[in-house]
């Protein structure tokens, strides 16, 4: 009987200890202060929450809107500028409205990062991007403002 008292007394310890620190990050996070993206997509207003995933060089923020509508911007990291993307860029936007549709051929457009640092991530977007799943179908993005910190 002593053994089970120990045993849910260590695993009470561990628990509460998780959940203390668990709370504590996340409130101190800067990150979660705004996440969030707005455009206009032919005409029609368009926002979501981002998320943020870093690997090597490469930031990929990505808003959701739904359940299945999502827009992801491609970046380098702590990188700064202007970016046409009619040229070949280290910048992209993929944009999918629902599941199986796929717009990610940049057509013409502006990539603009105004700040980029594991501390805040911002700046604005205007693209034509045609659809690879749908040849011959674009999208017209206006108007692109995103930050997350």
């Amino acid at each position: 009987m002593n053994l089970n008292k120990l045993h849910f007394a260590w695993m009470l310890f561990v628990v509460l200890g998780v959940s203390v620190s668990c709370s504590k990050d996340e409130d101190n996070n800067p990150q979660s202060a705004t996440a969030d993206l707005t455009v206009t997509i032919d005409g029609q207003t368009w926002s979501g929450n981002i998320t943020e995933l870093t690997q090597g060089n490469t930031v990929t923020l990505t808003a959701t809107s739904g359940a299945t509508s999502s827009l992801q911007l491609l970046m380098p990291t702590d990188t700064v500028g202007t970016f046409d993307l009619s040229d070949i860029v280290p910048v992209g936007i993929q944009y999918m409205p629902s599941f199986g549709q796929v717009f990610n051929d940049m057509q013409s457009g502006t990539f603009v990062i105004t700040q980029n640092s594991s501390t805040q991530r911002s700046g604005t977007f205007n693209a034509v991007i045609a659809s690879t799943t749908n040849p011959g179908n674009t999208v017209v993005m206006t108007n692109g403002v995103f930050n997350f910190r």
